[in-house]
């Protein structure tokens, strides 16, 4: 178990920049949500996504449109360009 914590967790230097990137957008969502009190359920309704979505990006699994962006700003209550300062 130690061994596959260590495994998995020692990948993350590996990553490229973009996969870094988007990872560190998705915490942002996480803690922004969490900020705002909101569940994942709750901000998946708000944006007519999928839970199972807002898990993804928020594991950062998920590449943002730009589209899906703005929409999370403005339920977040911030600007695009907040979500992506990481």
């Amino acid at each position: 178990m130690v061994y596959f914590f260590i495994q998995k967790f020692s990948n993350f230097d590996s990553m490229d920049e973009s996969d870094l990137f988007v990872k560190k957008v998705g915490a942002k969502i996480k803690h922004l949500r969490k900020e705002h009190g909101l569940s994942q359920v709750a901000l998946s309704y708000d944006l007519d996504l999928s839970k199972q979505s807002i898990c993804n990006i928020e594991a950062g699994k998920k590449n943002l449109t730009l589209k899906t962006i703005l929409k999370i700003s403005k339920a977040l209550g911030t600007k695009p360009s907040e979500l992506l300062e990481v």
